[in-house]
């Protein structure tokens, strides 16, 4: 909410909040018009490091900046959303997703996620899943480069 109260911030996105314990650490994704200055983009970087830092009790925000409607993914994104929530449907294992990001590279739109699966899972089993996430996802998008991690859930879920 801190981060959509600066002007200029249209989405916020791949939240992570890194506690040490000692110190927590945020770190996040703002998307902003692509035509906006990069001197600007920067001060509403800063802005929303503030205000993020201020309301969530952290020693620090790190905050990455993005255009909207860079070279037309916006579309891509959304299919890919999509579909992984229909593939977590499908695989009980699977417990949620996040950190979903599309950017151009040369082999064509990467797609970028993490799956939580349920932390009892064998290694294999959990690449087994990760492996057909893929199958299905390009199924969907079409060729597309993926790159995604696998983590286990806490407390076994």
């Amino acid at each position: 909410k801190a981060s959509l109260s600066i002007k200029g911030v249209e989405q916020v996105h791949r939240i992570n909040v890194h506690d040490y314990g000692y110190r927590k650490i945020v770190s996040l994704h703002i998307v902003i018009p692509g035509e906006i200055e990069t001197a600007r983009s920067h001060e509403l970087a800063r802005l929303v490091e503030k205000a993020v830092s201020d309301s969530a009790d952290a020693a620090a925000a790190v905050v990455h900046v993005d255009p909207s409607g860079r070279s037309g993914l916006q579309p891509i994104h959304e299919t890919a959303e999509r579909t992984l929530r229909e593939i977590i449907r499908a695989y009980s294992e699977i417990k949620r997703f996040d950190g979903l990001r599309v950017s151009p590279s040369q082999e064509g739109p990467m797609i970028e996620f993490r799956i939580v699966v349920d932390g009892k899972l064998s290694l294999e089993h959990a690449h087994t899943i990760g492996d057909h996430v893929v199958r299905d996802l390009r199924k969907t998008v079409g060729d597309c480069k993926v790159d995604f991690r696998i983590e286990p859930g806490k407390n076994g879920g």
